[in-house]
């Protein structure tokens, strides 16, 4: 596995243009738009080393969360010994720091530099596992994953859900549509290509307006008063979306081939579907941390307080979790750290901008509940087009959308993906 990463330290992370690998060919810009274009550009395609260290990688956590499944199961599940000492002990005391220490560690060990694997040892596997504890814990894990042994290892360690009929058993996925996850993420890899090379020129993807050169520009007041933040806040939220649904297919991919087995859908194209704030949280963006943060977060919540509370609280977990992001994929590694613990090229995030933007999607989703069914919401729901709607949603949560992109968009935590995909890159020469 170290030898396989060290293949991976070798590809060009966060470099504008992917110089370790040989493009597929080059071509020059046409005589008429030498103005407007680069001289010369390469086409690459995507690595197959890339995608083969990531999935190792989730393959190794999804071996280690099926260790503490079985714990789980025996320790709380079986005896159904819910909200009781031992059981808090166990994942408050043990399970959810081990997720909290594993990545950092991890990181350190094996010296993983890409910043998407960074994201992927942090987010993935480690998230899903914590809150699935706490959702045993408090007892709230589904009742078809509770019924075996293996029935409850196989629903905490998979990464994605496998999809079930009305009697509980796992519905049978046949090798054309397999097929068709195939066909859907070579689809979404051009897409995402595409769209890579069209923003990727761009400094810190700021597509409109002027170059931002510092944090405190990109968080100025000012800004809120253009045009442009508003659209460049889009494309990076388009962006996010492209990236997660060509990795979900993928992993999606995998998924069915090995288990010949369904698995439920996590992004339900939100930017351009959604009707409302609840909507584009609940039932179209990243499906699987929604159910985990559910069980994990909303329902223990919930069996106690209000709703409102519970929202907030789901939403103040998913803030949280997301600065812990930050921290893991922008620590240094040992060998990047001078004597005076210095890292020279090292991008260090700021904390706070990322909880803020969800503490203001919690306030949208309040303030849905509280006045959503009021007769005047309603009336005007049912009598706008269903493209406004969703226009009019989307609106309500880009304002505060920069605040959450500055680290990945500043950070070329984007270009580091760009081995993954097909891209289209200027030449410097």
């Amino acid at each position: 596995l170290q030898k396989t990463f060290e293949m991976l330290d070798n590809l060009p992370h966060g470099k504008e243009t992917p110089e370790s690998q040989v493009p597929l060919f080059v071509f020059s810009s046409p005589a008429g738009l030498a103005e407007y274009l680069a001289p010369r550009y390469a086409v690459y395609g995507f690595s197959l080393v890339y995608w083969i260290d990531l999935l190792s990688l989730l393959l190794l956590q999804v071996l280690i969360a099926s260790i503490f499944g079985l714990i789980i199961y025996r320790v709380i599940i079986r005896p159904r010994d819910f909200e009781s000492s031992k059981a808090m002990i166990l994942v408050y005391g043990c399970i959810l720091p081990f997720w909290l220490l594993m990545p950092i560690y991890f990181l350190r060990i094996i010296g993983i530099r890409n910043l998407l694997m960074r994201f992927a040892t942090g987010c993935l596997v480690p998230i899903v596992s914590m809150f699935r504890a706490t959702e045993a814990a408090h007892g709230f894990a589904p009742k078809h994953s509770t019924k075996t042994e293996r029935d409850y290892i196989v629903y905490y360690a998979s990464l994605l859900i496998f999809s079930r009929d009305k009697e509980g058993n796992y519905i049978k996925c046949p090798w054309g549509k397999v097929a068709q996850h195939a066909y859907n993420f070579l689809g979404f890899l051009v897409v995402l290509g595409m769209y890579n090379s069209i923003i990727m020129p761009h400094k810190d993807l700021v597509v409109f307006g002027e170059p931002v050169n510092s944090r405190s520009e990109w968080h100025s007041l000012q800004r809120f008063m253009t045009w442009e933040l508003y659209a460049n806040n889009m494309i990076h939220a388009v962006l996010f979306q492209l990236y997660l649904t060509t990795y979900v297919e993928g992993v999606t991919l995998i998924w069915t081939a090995l288990s010949g087995c369904q698995v439920d859908e996590v992004m339900k194209n939100p930017m351009f579907e959604s009707r409302s704030p609840s909507d584009f949280w609940s039932r179209r963006w990243n499906l699987l941390i929604h159910r985990v943060l559910k069980g994990g977060v909303y329902k223990p919540v919930r069996k106690h307080g209000s709703i409102t509370l519970a929202c907030i609280s789901v939403f103040l977990a998913s803030g949280l979790f997301h600065e812990f992001l930050l921290a893991v994929m922008f620590q240094p590694l040992p060998d990047q750290v001078d004597s005076q613990g210095n890292c020279a090229g090292c991008f260090s995030p700021a904390y706070g901008y990322t909880l803020a933007f969800f503490i203001w999607q919690a306030l949208l989703i309040v303030g849905e509940i509280a006045f959503g069914r009021s007769k005047f919401f309603q009336t005007l729901g049912k009598s706008l087009p269903s493209t406004v709607r969703t226009i009019l949603v989307i609106s309500l949560g880009l304002p505060l959308a920069h605040m959450f992109s500055e680290p990945y968009a500043r950070s070329k935590f984007f270009q580091s993906g760009l081995q993954g995909v097909p891209t289209v890159l200027a030449l410097n020469n």
